[in-house]
């Protein structure tokens, strides 16, 4: 039933305002910021992180860059 509750907001981020909320997708558990997905270790984080937690958890991921296939480099062009 707890399931039913998601996506859930967490709070405002301090520095931006603006929403920060924790669902369950396709890849796992996650926290949402503007447009940037973090990666949760645990299922039981979504319905228990709390706005401190979630600040930091996007800021290691934003601090990585892009993810991806390759990692976010591009690719090398053949000539």
């Amino acid at each position: 039933l707890a399931l039913l509750s998601l996506p859930r907001d967490v709070g405002k981020h301090p520095e931006s305002g603006k929403m920060i909320s924790a669902g369950l997708g396709r890849y796992g558990p996650f926290v949402l910021h503007d447009g940037t997905y973090a990666n949760l270790d645990n299922i039981e984080d979504v319905f228990s992180i709390g706005l401190n937690r979630a600040v930091s958890v996007i800021a290691e991921k934003q601090l990585k860059g892009p993810g991806g296939r390759n990692g976010g480099t591009p690719a090398a062009l053949k000539e």
